[in-house]
């Protein structure tokens, strides 16, 4: 099985709700993906919380749905959320898996519940 990871979120402070500039799924250039993982590297926590998703974008509306919500996430450390068939290891603290078919086109954002400052970074795996 092979494995790309690709930056889309850069580490910086962020106080409000972050994207990918782009649908992540574009980035995934040839081919058809089954598995996705988003690393979430929280290395300076705020007062809220942070909440990791991926969003179907649909390319007639281009509405944006929630397709997959990660948990709370409250701590440093490293988070994952794990979309695709076959969900892989159990749900733990800080790795959530969502067992259902990568939608073709989707973004990822990093929401905040208030506007303290959080410093992170999140990158966009693709399992081949």
């Amino acid at each position: 099985m092979a494995f790309t990871q690709i930056a889309i979120i850069d580490s910086a402070v962020y106080t409000a709700t972050q994207g990918s500039d782009t649908d992540a799924s574009l980035l995934f250039t040839r081919g058809i993906y089954r598995k996705a993982i988003v690393y979430l590297h929280v290395t300076v926590i705020g007062t809220g919380s942070l909440r990791l998703r991926m969003r179907i974008r649909d390319q007639t509306t281009v509405l944006k749905l929630y397709h997959a919500d990660g948990k709370k996430i409250l701590a440093t450390g490293d988070y994952r959320l794990y979309v695709g068939e076959g969900c892989g290891p159990a749900n733990s603290e800080h790795h959530q898996c969502i067992s259902s078919e990568l939608p073709p086109v989707f973004d990822i954002q990093v929401t905040h519940s208030d506007g303290s400052d959080w410093t992170y970074r999140a990158d966009l795996a693709r399992m081949d």
